[in-house]
């Protein structure tokens, strides 16, 4: 904990956490050959959040691509986060797991037509 100039008492890893959360909220995203990414549109408000995180104004995120093999999407789609972190695929292999999916795998898989063998082994 470190005092602002105020005296407020604070956790700047708290403040770093809640300002990326921000922008995982608020950032414009696109996709690219390269992958899923965020940027700040221009926005003064976002580019102040992305430097503070030291994020280039191109912030990409692997950590929200769909891992189905094959499938570069963004996780929940465009319609919203149906199945944000994580779609139960025990059923389909010998072992219990979660995988992040986008919606178009995850009615894919619901449906059988994607099998165990396109999905990520942990």
């Amino acid at each position: 904990m470190v005092a602002n100039k105020r005296g407020v008492m604070y956790c700047p890893a708290c403040v770093r956490d809640e300002l990326e959360d921000m922008c995982y909220q608020f950032a414009y995203d696109g996709q690219d050959g390269r992958g899923p990414y965020f940027t700040t549109g221009g926005l003064s408000a976002l580019e102040g959040a992305f430097d503070a995180l030291g994020w280039k104004d191109k912030h990409y995120t692997p950590e929200l691509t769909c891992e189905v093999k094959g499938c570069h999407n963004r996780i929940g789609g465009n319609g919203g986060p149906r199945v944000p972190w994580g779609k139960h695929l025990g059923a389909l292999g010998p072992d219990d797991y979660y995988a992040r999916t986008c919606n178009a795998c995850a009615d894919k898989i619901e449906a059988g037509e994607i099998t165990d063998g396109r999905l990520p082994k942990c």
